[in-house]
């Protein structure tokens, strides 16, 4: 079967299979986005229960990861949904004192890889309205 769709791949086509799997509108998240997605929840999650100070957590990472605020919350919605939260994230061996400033370091790293790897390979300019 690879063999067929290496043939396919070669000569510019995408397999029937492949295709089928296709859908409109955004394709789904990689792996790699989804890692980078759960840091920006665990941040924004942690900022809301108190645990970072950051007033404004939906827009600090709505400004990190360049995409829109609605967008934010509908991820961080969609992880709750899941059962999944911001302690989740965390490795067993950190103490409490260096959680706020370990998962702000982690949500920062994961919106560079996100811009420079992820779907928004191009950010838009600050400038544009989002």
């Amino acid at each position: 079967m690879m063999a067929d769709f290496t043939r396919y791949f070669i000569a510019g086509k995408i397999p029937g299979p492949i295709k089928d799997l296709l859908r409109r509108g955004t394709p789904a998240n990689g792996p790699e986005e989804l890692r980078a997605q759960g840091w920006a929840v665990a941040y924004h999650m942690a900022a809301l229960a108190g645990v970072i100070v950051d007033r404004r957590p939906t827009a600090t990472v709505s400004e990190a990861f360049d995409v829109k605020p609605r967008t934010v919350q509908r991820w961080s919605k969609e992880q709750a949904a899941a059962g999944i939260t911001w302690r989740d994230m965390l490795p067993d061996t950190l103490s409490e004192t260096e959680v706020a400033g370990f998962l702000s370091r982690q949500m920062h790293q994961a919106a560079e890889q996100y811009l420079k790897k992820g779907r928004l390979a191009t950010p838009r300019s600050r400038g544009d309205s989002k």
